[in-house]
């Protein structure tokens, strides 16, 4: 390439030839001069001088003449090297203004490029057809998953496309280094230089050169080229043009980060904006719809804000409202005994309350106000009208002595219903064990004095002792399970219940009117029970030799008549407890009777016998039934 200095001076061989004419001309005068004196000093004869003389001109003229053949060829060379040198440079600078266009052109339409993803593409193929390659790459540094900066593959052409998303750590590999250097590296043989990827060894890369692109003062990226054509190498006018093109490169590089950052927050503050205007939305259609009333004060509590609710429950429209304060909608009463607490709402505590509200036209009613401190420094204050609340609140209060009571009756009958358990295991079972056990006794003597046919027949005596403790254990759970009344229903259970009953107690039992139909569990249950309890204390009191159960069923009513042919009893006073068997006998009927709501007579007399009477409602499916003062009627005898 010719230098830009050598263009319009004398050249060394125009410079030369100057010099050789300059002696040529001084050694002729000197020759011109001297040779005719010293060829007349040393030739006497004139002829031979006068050939001498000629001779010493045609061989001046021959010398000369070679010395201007000589110069002219000389000279003509050099202009020939001087146009060559002139084309050289005119074509070194036409090259160079190609060059500057396309850097030109590749500015503009880089920087006209704000999409980052596109922006690479055309970096790398921008960066290809300058040192004319098809195979080019960029990789851009990013963080890894574990946070660690690393070099990833974002845009390739030529062979290296199928590679996108390769990466590379700090300092490994060409692009690594440059990574780590922040300079232009550029490597004639890929394939054997010492600190190439190994996995890269089957692409067979020849000349190589990486380029840093920075951003911010840092590196951004690394702009590759390579050469798989052992001859091509990339020369030092490349390298230059490609630093000149990375540094253009890096600027639209940041335009384009600039413009994503610039695009996100964008986008960011159009969402900002949409969700603010959506909030406000769902905060103006629950002010409008919420069944509270809804009201925003300043922290003087003058209204700037209130929901339609609030304005109704007020008795005020919006602009009424919106002149007046919160403290205008206390009663008087409640003024005086509440003070604003401003120090509490300003630290952005919740203050809740209860005070008497008062309406427009005077009334007033229970609330429940709930105020705290907004963003934007304003008072949200939520009145609930409680007057229901206060009502049921009124309404549990009234009821808690009485759900006390039923409670307490609760907890009498089935402490009833555990003494009645026990007394039937202390009068049968249990009894029955007692004589066992003797039995046994018996037997072991018998068997030490060896008496094995007495033994004999206490063992027998004691398996049916054993047996009849089983009947009783059997009637006992059979009472407690009540299987039979819960499948079949009330008449069938008293028949099985009657039937055990007069084995054990040589007492016949008459059922009357039976019910051919299922009642409400509850009902059937208690008339169970009921009859259960009569018939106990016809076995343990009345010493009676019959008895008679009959039902009367009316449309939501049915009756259950016991009567019995025993000794009777004085009636004046039934439910002293110190009867005995009355504590787990009539004042259990009493408290079932009355649990459900119904009533109870009872009509004897010495020597007469003994007629209960029981009668409650009957509840509709799936109805409660609640408890009511029973009524008790003692005829007179």
């Amino acid at each position: 390439m010719t230098d830009k200095s050598k263009i319009g001076r004398p050249s060394k061989r125009a410079i030369i030839s100057m010099r050789i004419v300059g002696v040529y001309i001084l050694v002729g005068a000197v020759w011109i001069l001297t040779t005719d004196s010293i060829l007349a000093a040393i030739i006497r004869d004139r002829d031979t001088l006068s050939v001498a003389q000629t001779f010493k001109g045609w061989v001046f003229i021959a010398v000369t003449g070679l010395l201007l053949y000589g110069l002219i060829r000389w000279g003509m060379h050099s202009q020939r090297e001087s146009e060559e040198a002139l084309l050289e440079s005119k074509d070194t600078l036409r090259r160079r203004n190609a060059e500057l266009a396309a850097l030109h052109e590749t500015t503009l339409d880089l920087v006209n490029r704000l999409d980052q993803n596109s922006l690479l593409d055309a970096i790398v193929a921008r960066a290809s057809s300058l040192v004319s390659t098809p195979h080019a790459f960029l990789y851009v540094v990013e963080q890894s998953p574990a946070g660690e900066p690393q070099l990833v593959l974002r845009a390739a052409v030529g062979r290296f496309a199928p590679s996108l998303g390769y990466t590379l750590k700090y300092g490994q590999g060409l692009s690594g280094r440059v990574w780590q250097t922040g300079e232009i590296v550029n490597v004639a043989d890929y394939s054997s230089w010492p600190e190439r990827c190994n996995d890269l060894d089957s692409m067979l890369i020849r000349a190589l050169a990486g380029v840093p692109l920075f951003a911010n003062g840092r590196i951004a990226g690394v702009i590759g080229l390579a050469h798989f054509d052992p001859a091509s190498r990339i020369d030092a006018a490349e390298l230059a043009l490609l630093e000149r093109f990375s540094a253009m490169a890096s600027v639209a590089l940041e335009n384009a980060r600039l413009y994503t950052v610039a695009q996100q927050e964008l986008i960011e503050h159009e969402r900002t904006e949409e969700a603010l205007i959506a909030s406000e939305g769902r905060y103006r259609m629950i002010l409008e719809q919420a069944a509270e009333g809804i009201f925003v004060t300043d922290l003087q509590g003058n209204f700037l804000e209130a929901s339609s609710t609030g304005c109704e429950m007020f008795g005020y429209t919006r602009d009424e409202l919106l002149h007046k304060n919160l403290w205008d909608l206390a009663t008087p009463e409640d003024i005086a005994q509440t003070s604003p607490n401003q120090a509490e709402i300003s630290g952005g505590n919740v203050l809740v309350r209860e005070r008497q509200a008062m309406r427009k036209d005077g009334s007033s009613f229970p609330s429940e106000t709930s105020s705290k401190m907004l963003p934007d420094g304003r008072v949200q204050t939520i009145i609930r009208d409680v007057t229901e609340r206060k009502a049921y609140e009124q309404h549990l209060e009234e009821h808690s002595l009485e759900q006390a009571h039923l409670l307490s009756r609760l907890v009498t009958a089935q402490e009833a219903e555990r003494r009645r358990l026990s007394m039937e295991i202390h009068d049968g079972p249990l009894q029955s064990l007692g004589v066992s056990l003797l039995a046994y006794d018996r037997i072991i003597r018998r068997l030490e004095r060896q008496e094995y046919e007495e033994m004999l027949h206490e063992l027998r005596y004691a398996r049916d002792i054993t047996i009849g403790i089983v009947d009783d254990v059997r009637a006992i759970l059979s009472d407690l399970s009540l299987e039979l009344l819960n499948s079949y229903g009330l008449t069938p259970a008293l028949r099985e219940q009657i039937e055990r009953f007069s084995q054990v107690t040589d007492i016949t039992v008459q059922l009357h009117d039976e019910i051919d139909k299922r009642l409400p569990s509850q009902t059937e249950l208690l008339m169970y029970r009921l009859a259960q309890e009569a018939l106990a204390n016809i076995r343990k009191h009345a010493g009676a030799t019959h008895a008679d159960i009959s039902f009367c069923l009316e449309e939501h009513r049915i009756t259950m008549i016991i009567s019995d042919n025993g000794k009777g009893f004085d009636t004046s006073q039934p439910f002293r407890p110190q009867r005995a068997g009355e504590n787990i006998g009539l004042p259990s009927m009493r408290q079932r009777i009355q649990d459900a709501q119904g009533g109870m007579t009872i009509y004897s007399s010495p020597g007469k016998g003994t007629t209960l009477t029981f009668w409650c409602p009957i509840p509709s499916s799936g109805a409660e039934m609640e408890p009511a003062a029973v009524t008790v009627t003692t005829p007179p005898a």
